[in-house]
Order: structure tokens, then sequence, then C-alpha cells
């Protein structure tokens, strides 16, 4: 752990867009938040010891990103510390601070870590930030102090929230294995926002027809010869490993899929001669690059053909048993890895078996839209950033890989052998309606049979997938259960 200490500074120069007379936290290598006359603005810094408030005397210690924000905008920026400017007088849990005031914060050094004593500063300075430029403004309007009580609560959420972005040194590339070391370590209950790279090479992107500056400078990065030495058997670039605290072989982690947005303006689909469902009759190797518009939320596949974006990963999961050693990221299996299940959209559970310490959650395989099946073994891949929270189950016990949306519940199976996935799926079904809907068997896989769907999720990843989905609408309440078995049938008029 590194040790922050609060210095002051005065007279900041106006020409730089900063208000005057405030507190400065001045550590090295540290995450920014200034409050100017046009609204938050942040600044991502290298390691090193900025000694001046302007920030224009700190150009040893800036990076090139720079981020300007509208009026109670906030980026937290991924890999530094803090520096905050509170202008004028603010409270602090209750304690006054003035220029003269200063306060020592413990911040942890290692990369992306970030423990629960540091969310909650993190959380109390986000708030300062924007009451501490509130204080030194004309009184609000009413409806102008609605707006901003509502941005500080979108700060102290948006500071709890962990950023990991995709790296030369925060990937996997290719596997899930038990053995890798975790890049990331937080508490069930926590919430990350993870970045990931589409699995494509910039050469072959840009043979595609991409512009050379729309190839992403992370996968550029990632690409660069040595970057991650560490690769195979598969070929996903996956973002992870990220170790969940207290999670131990037996429990079940939950993942609650909260966002998922796409990172770029483009997705490709592509097949090859030895790759697909039907490569006999595709004998050779094409890639089509589609543009995307995020603002409609639409796939410009041809022209006349637009295609509705539903972003989902295609590959979530966990390091599986030991016993099985590394994994390729291709086939999917106990550990989740790359089911390709477009329906685990945002507001989508899934629940997967933790197999070791930690469970080791990967993701990416980044997807905007696929059909049932992913006949020619890609969707619409793209970089995603995705937001989810992790919880560890100790009260609940499965076997295998199970998920629910807002409307249905799903199981899974997986084999090489479609006919073995099918009845997986089914099998699954029928006990999760004996565990969580105490049905008997015999009445689960007649509901199963009656209400229930299968849907082939992909032919291609060596392992076949199939997935059930029974809706929630046909399971009543508890209490409206108990008043039909109780009611008494009304008598029929024609009765004696």
């Amino acid at each position: 752990m590194g040790l922050i200490d609060a210095a002051t500074t005065t007279n900041a120069a106006k020409s730089t867009g900063i208000v005057t007379n405030c507190i400065t936290l001045k550590p090295f290598g540290i995450r920014t938040y200034e409050r100017g006359f046009n609204g938050m603005k942040t600044f991502d810094f290298n390691p090193c010891i900025c000694h001046s408030y302007d920030d224009r005397a700190c150009n040893p210690c800036i990076s090139n990103t720079y981020e300007k924000h509208g009026e109670g905008g906030l980026q937290l920026l991924q890999n530094s510390a803090i520096r905050i400017v509170n202008c004028g007088k603010t409270s602090i849990s209750g304690e006054r601070l003035d220029s003269a005031s200063s306060i020592r914060l413990m911040y942890t050094s290692r990369r992306f870590t970030e423990t629960s004593q540091m969310k909650h500063i993190l959380s109390t300075i986000a708030a300062l930030a924007l009451c501490a430029g509130i204080a030194c403004g004309q009184q609000s309007s009413g409806a102008k102090a609605a707006q901003q009580k509502s941005n500080v609560k979108a700060l102290l959420k948006e500071s709890n929230v962990v950023k990991l972005e995709a790296t030369p040194a925060t990937v996997a590339w290719g596997h899930y294995d038990d053995a890798s070391a975790p890049v990331l370590r937080v508490k069930s209950g926590d919430t990350v926002r993870v970045r990931t790279v589409l699995t494509s090479s910039p050469t072959r992107l840009e043979r595609a027809g991409v512009a050379p500056d729309q190839v992403e400078q992370q996968l550029r990065e990632l690409y660069m010869e040595g970057a991650v030495p560490d690769h195979g058997p598969g070929g996903h670039i996956l973002t992870g490993p990220i170790y969940i605290e207290d999670a131990q072989p037996g429990d079940v982690l939950e993942i609650r899929i909260k966002s998922i947005q796409p990172a770029i303006p483009y997705a490709y689909n592509g097949f090859g001669p030895t790759s697909g469902f039907l490569p006999e009759d595709f004998p050779y190797a094409k890639t089509k690059i589609i543009p995307l518009d995020k603002t409609r939320m639409v796939a410009h596949f041809a022209p006349g053909i637009d295609i509705p974006l539903h972003p989902f990963f295609g590959s979530m999961g966990i390091a599986p048993p030991p016993a099985m050693g590394r994994i390729s990221s291709v086939p999917p299996g106990i550990y989740g890895g790359n089911m390709d299940n477009k329906y685990m959209v945002a507001g989508t559970t899934l629940y997967l078996p933790v197999n070791v310490p930690g469970a080791l959650f990967e993701v990416g395989d980044g997807h905007v839209g696929q059909g049932d099946g992913e006949v020619d073994i890609t969707a619409m891949e793209t970089s995603l950033i995705g937001t989810f929270q992790f919880v560890v189950r100790k009260d609940m016990h499965i076997d295998w890989p199970r998920a629910e949306t807002p409307t249905e519940f799903i199981t899974m199976g997986m084999n090489v052998d479609l006919n073995e996935a099918t009845k997986q799926a089914v099998r699954q079904m029928i006990d999760f309606l004996v565990i969580e809907k105490h049905l008997t068997r015999d009445d689960a896989y007649m509901l199963s049979s009656v209400a229930a769907d299968l849907h082939i999720t992909e032919l291609v990843d060596t392992n076949k997938g199939v997935h059930m989905m029974i809706p929630k609408s046909i399971f009543g309440s508890a209490k409206s259960a108990a008043a039909q078995k109780t009611a008494v049938p009304a008598k029929s008029s024609g009765g004696k």
C-alpha cells in the first residue's frame, strides 16, 4: 500500500479554467477529479509526483488520456490513484475542511485492486468533488439542486464500480485454467466493469476493410510480439481471471449481467474452410465487416438488411476442476466458457458451480447478435464493455451451468453429441423443477414437454450446445397456489 497525504493549494491560475482557493490531494500516480468552469474534468496521471496545482506544470505526469465531461460528469480512469480538488468549505463525515486542512488516505498499489475500505473512500471523495463545486457557485434553483443530488447519487454508484481493461497483463488468451494468476480480486457483492476485445488480429481486420485508425489500440498492444507469451490452446482473448473472495468449491457463483455496450462501431462475421457447420459447402475463408449504428442499435448487414443489436458475451466462465487442467477456450462445459447463448444479455443472471477457490472468472468473445446455432462459427463479433455483479451463493448447489432472464429460466446441455446435449438440457430442467418448484419428477417431465422450449445454442464449438427455456409467468405465487388448492368448487345450477 502507498500512503496519500493531502496538500493545500491557493490562487490557481484562472486561465486553466479551474476555480481558486482549493484543497488538493497530491499523491503519486493518481486518479484526478477537478471541477472547473466547464464542469467536471478528469486527467489520467502516470506514476510520478506533481508539485504544482497548475496541471500544465505536471506535463511529465500526464498521459495522453484527457476527457472532458458536461456539468456534473465524471469518468473514473483505470490504473490510477487520486487527486481531488474541493472548492471552499465542504464536509466529510460531518467534519469541516478548509484550505488549511489535510486528510490521510490509504491507497493499495496492487494493479486493478480496490479494497472495500478504498471503495468507501472513493465514494466519499466522489461526492466531495461534486459538492465542492456546488459550494463555489451561485445558489441553485430547485430543479438544478435536484439534478445535483441525482448526480451525487450517480457518482457514488460509479465510484463503487471497479474497472478492468484488456491489456497484456490482464487477459487469458485461449484458455480457462485453475493455475492462472488472478488479475483482480473482489468481494462477493462487488461490481466490475470489464473491457473485452474481439477475437481477431489487426492485420486480418485491416485486410477485411477496417481502416487502420479504427483498429483498437488495446488490440494492437495485445498482438505486439511477446506481449502475451502464454497463448492457447484456444484463440479467444478473455479478460481476467477475476478472483472472487470467499468463493469455494461447492458454492455457486451468481453473475448478474448489469449492462453490456458495444465498444467499437463495427463487428465482423467470418468462416473458414475447416470450420463452421458446412465446411464441405464453403471450402474457403471469408470475412465480412458489419457497421454498427449504436444510436439506433442496429447492424447494417447489407443494403436493406438491418439487424437489431442484442449484445452478449459468447464466453463467460470460471476455472474448471483442477483434474481437468488447462481447458481450451473453444468448447463449453461445466465451467461455462464458450456457451454462445444469445439470451444472456443485460438483465440476465448466470449461475456457475465453483470448482476452485476464488472461482477465477473470465469473459470475452463479444457478440452484438447471433442466430441460434451460430452455424458459420462466428456471430457478429465485436469488442464489448460489460458490467457484472458477483455474488457467492453458499445456499445454492448445482452441478451444471444455469441461467435466468427476467422472464425465463434456462437450463443447458453441452456434449460432442447433439442428442446427448439435448438430453442433458432436459434432465437439468427436470432437476430444476423438482428442486426449485417442488414438482414430482413425473410432473416435471410433463411440464417440460408442454411448457418448455428447446433451442440449439451452437453447433460449432466442439461440444454442441442445447438450452431449454421455461417461462416464469406460468408459476403463480405460493399464496395463490395455496388458495387454488383450498378453494371450494361452486355448485352447478343443475345440481340436486
